[in-house]
């Protein structure tokens, strides 16, 4: 890298230079002033014959073979130097001398498939090197190659694959082309301006993480995947359908779980030792509700309550749930489109030794200790999908089931006439994570209500209820054992971490998903 106050020709000239960098610079067109000076100057044409073509791109080849082999750290300090302050002014300069020479609108275009090094070494063939113009420092990759960059991503942190890059003389040319074509009234764009270090498997993942994701869940895993693959593909590539099975109406206020504690998790607000609610919550109006007689089994903080205010206000005022949704996701600052599977009332109901229950007071009230026989999803047959629910379904390249639990936070999804048959006509994968690991639920009663209902409480269990729906099954790797029993299910099978606890650790997951998913 460049010292402060030093030109790129003295960093060249600077004692200890390894050769492959001094390669690599001429290979990018990073020459020092003089040199160009030399080459193209204006009415200073040397009169002898330029050599073959062949000839004058040999050099530049054993450099190309030689660069195979230059470290990180020399790489790091190429990349460097091409974005040099000294660089930007030599790419005008360039500019204006090819724009002198008499094949310059017939040789260069954004539309010619002819490269510039052609009509230059036609006329500066016997100089062994084609001068090239700098890049501008200021200038974005990301502006001309179209990449879904991560929230969390440096923009210049790795530009997009150019579909030219496969090798390095011929993203030269292609560099060369459309940073001197002309443009009127603007910086000539930045092309490629990326790592030159990185393997075809980085290029492969990049491409597998521009996919558009549409997620179901319920619940603090499903509100966990949903992060871990906002932080990896983009939460403007993620559309979250949330159950709405176990909303309740209490002391007035119309209440959300699901899709709070999504939000929640989204907008970084959540409790995550707790797993639900605001942190550093405080429950004064609880408190105070309790002791003038009003209902306190289901815990409201204050916090949450203002949310819960915010959204009754709004329906009582005669607006859908989806939209209401929608504005408070936009309120908190989340990219991912949240929306529940429907703006209609349903609602989970558990049969139990006691009796029917509502879920919460259930899951709440009785804190889920009575066995469950069976769930049914009252008024589902009625309901109808929210708005663009069918369509974030029909247009996804992939749809993910959550690791929620499957009875009460992803089949009131499914039961919504319509949703399960977009499901199964979708002609992508259909990847069901598992909410299962070593043979216990990471969180909840599922183990519990697995057991109770007929089934193996295990992944494999898990497996079986979606082998109609799913086409691929994620595993997490304690469980790698069961990997060949999922896939006589006719099922892929994917090993991969899938504990999402920590939140540091969800991008590793979401990553390591989404390259399963579409392996």
């Amino acid at each position: 890298m460049c010292r402060r106050g030093e030109s790129l020709g003295e960093e060249r000239a600077r004692p200890g230079r390894a050769p492959e960098l001094e390669d690599a610079l001429d290979i990018i067109g990073a020459v020092d002033v003089e040199r160009e000076e030399r080459i193209i100057d204006d009415g200073d044409v040397d009169a002898e014959a330029p050599r073959p073509l062949d000839e004058h791109r040999r050099p530049v080849e054993h450099a190309e073979r030689r660069l195979e082999h230059v470290g990180r750290t020399q790489r790091d300090r190429v990349r460097a130097a091409v974005l040099s302050r000294s660089d930007r002014n030599r790419q005008r300069g360039v500019a204006q001398q090819v724009e002198r020479l008499g094949t310059h609108e017939g040789a260069v275009g954004h539309d010619d498939d002819r490269s510039l090094c052609p009509a230059l070494s036609e006329r500066h063939g016997h100089r062994r090197r084609v001068p090239a113009p700098g890049v501008d420092e200021h200038v974005d990759a990301l502006r001309c190659e179209r990449r879904v960059r991560r929230h969390d991503e440096d923009p210049l942190d790795g530009a997009a694959p150019a579909a030219r890059l496969d090798h390095v003389r011929k993203h030269r040319a292609h560099q060369l082309r459309t940073q001197v074509g002309p443009q009127e009234r603007r910086e000539p764009p930045l092309r490629g301006c990326w790592r030159i270090d990185r393997d075809d498997r980085e290029q492969r993942t990049e491409h597998t993480l521009a996919k558009r994701l549409t997620v179901l869940c319920g619940g603090l895993g499903g509100s966990r995947l949903v992060d871990a693959l906002s932080r990896a593909a983009g939460p403007e590539n993620v559309v979250a359908i949330g159950n709405v099975g176990d909303d309740l109406e209490i002391l007035g206020l119309t209440v959300s779980p699901d899709l709070d504690t999504i939000l929640y998790t989204l907008a970084g607000l959540l409790d995550e030792g707790r797993g639900w609610g605001v942190r550093d919550e405080s429950y004064v109006a609880l408190e105070q509700a309790a002791r003038l007689g009003g209902s306190s089994w289901f815990t409201l903080g204050d916090r949450d309550i203002g949310l819960h205010l915010a959204r009754t206000e709004r329906l009582r005022g005669g607006e859908a749930l989806s939209a209401v949704t929608a504005e408070l996701a936009r309120t908190l600052g989340i990219g991912v489109g949240l929306m529940p599977a429907t703006d209609d009332r349903v609602r989970t109901r558990i049969a139990t030794d006691e009796g029917e229950l509502d879920f919460q007071e259930w899951f709440v009230g009785r804190r889920h200790a009575d066995p469950v026989r069976s769930v049914r999803y009252a008024g589902a047959e009625d309901a109808r999908p929210a708005p663009g629910v069918i369509e974030a379904l029909r247009d996804a390249d992939a749809i993910v089931l959550a690791p929620s639990n499957p009875f009460v936070s992803i089949h009131p999804i499914l039961a919504v006439p319509g949703i399960a048959d977009a499901i199964r006509a979708h002609p992508g994968p259909v990847a069901a994570v598992s909410p299962i690991v070593a043979g216990r639920a990471v969180r909840g009663p599922l183990a519990g209500m697995l057991e109770t209902l007929g089934h193996e409480p295990t992944a494999l269990g898990v497996a079986r209820l979606y082998r109609d729906l799913a086409s691929v099954f994620v595993l997490d790797r304690a469980d790698a054992s069961l990997a060949d029993a999922v896939e006589q299910l006719g099922m892929r099978a994917v090993v991969c971490e899938t504990v999402m606890v920590d939140p540091a650790m969800r991008e590793r997951v979401g990553r390591q998903v989404l390259e399963g998913v579409f392996a």
